[in-house]
């Protein structure tokens, strides 16, 4: 069977009907399909930030994540949005298991430059917890949450879907409400070819 790697965007998130329906055609995608969802939950942490008073900021385009956000991060990221998205899978008739990067060694996580906090990019490391999952039914729910040396690290999603997407051989949809990629001058680049990416 095909594998197809998902990573879901805040703006579908918040959207119930339009959730509702990736949910259904989930269903018929697995008929074909085994699939992994990967999500971040950076409008949700920074909510929960703002209302503690901490402030979120972003340095070279990556959300810095001070030791002193992390547990909110984390909260919000592998509690909150993972479980609201297994809920909301589980309603449609299609059977999650929530995890993080960190279960089963999925991935190895690489701390960025101390400016950035508690932060990584991740490699591909261990698919065997994936395709058990997967060989029983089930659609694995994947935060971008990693640890190294016992630390939990705040990963880039879109660069957490990528690197679950080569660890399973697996075609990346990425669903976003990001018009898609810019140029220097912010102006949308029509396409994209790897050559060009290089």
């Amino acid at each position: 069977m095909k594998k197809l790697v998902i990573k879901v965007g805040g703006a579908l998130l918040a959207d119930k009907a339009k959730f509702a329906a990736l949910c259904q055609s989930l269903c018929a995608l697995q008929l074909e399909h085994h699939i992994a969802l990967v999500h971040g939950g950076g409008d949700v942490a920074q909510d929960w930030l703002q209302q503690l008073g901490k402030q979120s900021e972003k340095c070279d385009g990556v959300r810095v994540t001070p030791a002193d956000h992390l547990p909110f991060v984390v909260g919000a990221l592998a509690g909150a949005v993972n479980t609201e998205i297994c809920a909301s899978l589980l309603h449609n008739k299609v059977q999650p298991v929530g995890l993080t990067l960190l279960d089963g060694g999925i991935c190895k996580a690489h701390p960025l430059d101390a400016k950035f906090g508690n932060v990584a990019s991740v490699t591909a490391n261990s698919d065997i917890l994936l395709l058990t999952l997967f060989e029983a039914g089930f659609i694995p729910v994947i935060s971008s949450i990693a640890a190294k040396d016992g630390e939990l690290l705040n990963v880039n999603a879109d660069d957490a879907a990528v690197a679950i997407a080569q660890l399973l051989s697996a075609e990346l949809l990425l669903l976003t409400d990001v018009p898609g990629v810019l140029d220097a001058q912010k102006q949308l680049i029509p396409e994209l070819t790897s050559d060009d990416i290089n």
